[in-house]
């Protein structure tokens, strides 16, 4: 069983059956087009990012009848300005959700403490991190 997922200009994400013929979920998810979306496939999550520099994680159908965002949040740098992210990867099997932004800033979002309810622990990544996936 899979699932088309489509994130629009408006910032809508569109949610089909894997042959498109039918919509099984439309949310508004942002308020600015969605530049880049993840697909979690351990857990029932779209983690989403927009133009304006804000992200979210929602919980999706079949889980759920109809989405339902779970966290919303500002990607920053280090001066607390808004920073586009151009690009996000998920790494499941280390529970992190990596992006890049305009400014050229990689971070890394471990998400298992949103999982367990607690909120999401923010990492940038050291070379070391990075040299230590290979």
């Amino acid at each position: 069983e899979g699932y088309i997922v489509i994130g629009f200009s408006n910032g809508i994400i569109k949610i089909y059956e894997n042959d498109a013929s039918r919509i099984i979920d439309s949310f508004y998810a942002h308020q600015s087009e969605i530049v880049d979306m993840c697909i979690f496939k351990e857990f029932p999550f779209i983690a989403a990012c927009d133009a304006s520099g804000k992200m979210g994680l929602w919980v999706v159908p079949p889980s759920v009848s109809k989405a339902m965002e779970l966290y919303k949040w500002h990607n920053v740098d280090d001066k607390g300005q808004d920073s586009v992210i151009n690009s996000m990867t998920l790494a499941e099997h280390l529970r992190f959700i990596f992006t890049a932004d305009d400014k050229g800033i990689i971070k890394a979002y471990h998400y298992t403490s949103l999982i367990d309810g607690l909120g999401l622990e923010v990492k940038t990544p050291s070379k070391e991190f990075f040299n230590s996936l290979d």
